[in-house]
């Protein structure tokens, strides 16, 4: 069986910072915040499929593309 060329890396990053505020007289903390999963852009397939007589190479398939998220984060 042959093994997928290339290596499996995924950098994710998030960046976040808190802010406190008073609503209704109860402390609330929000905090906003940026991820980006998969920053290289890699296609890290986590399943691969072998179909020897089309072709001898495994073909990764639910890969993910590089992938920004936003949020907030409420807390009380």
């Amino acid at each position: 069986m042959t093994v997928p060329n290339g290596s499996y890396l995924r950098l994710n990053f998030r960046a976040t910072a808190s802010f406190e505020a008073r609503i209704l007289g109860q402390r609330n903390t929000f905090s906003p915040y940026v991820k980006i999963i998969n920053a290289l852009d890699r296609p890290d397939a986590l399943f691969y499929q072998l179909d020897r007589p089309a072709d001898p190479e495994p073909v990764g398939f639910g890969a993910v593309p590089i992938l920004p998220v936003f949020g907030v984060e409420w807390r009380m």
